[in-house]
């Protein structure tokens, strides 16, 4: 089983932190539609990304993000329930199931 964070939370925008990888589910500009981002900035619910695969920056809502699943060997951080803030490697998909815990690849440096 594995726990995806209620909709409400994902829309409050409490989740957002730098180097978090989204998909951008809708946009104004639908060139960044389902887009994957990297969030660089965040101001109460919405947040800055860069496009890399169109070198471009954007503004979007919480409601217009998604965090994208982490792969074996991401980089992630937990962004939902008791461990909220942890971060580290992925070391198998088995480690993103069970538990009280969401965790979402970040961009590294």
């Amino acid at each position: 089983m594995v726990l995806v964070p209620a909709a409400h939370f994902l829309e409050s925008g409490d989740w957002m932190v730098e180097n978090l990888v989204v998909e951008i589910k809708n946009h104004d500009d639908d060139r960044f539609v389902d887009s994957e981002g990297i969030i660089t900035s965040v101001d109460q619910g919405s947040c800055t990304l860069f496009v890399p695969s169109m070198r471009k920056q954007c503004r979007a809502e919480a409601d217009q993000v998604v965090p994208v699943r982490p792969q074996q060997g991401d980089w992630t951080r937990i962004i939902y329930g008791d461990d909220m803030g942890v971060t580290g490697v992925l070391k198998s998909e088995f480690d993103n199931e069970g538990g009280n815990h969401s965790c979402f690849p970040m961009q590294t440096t």
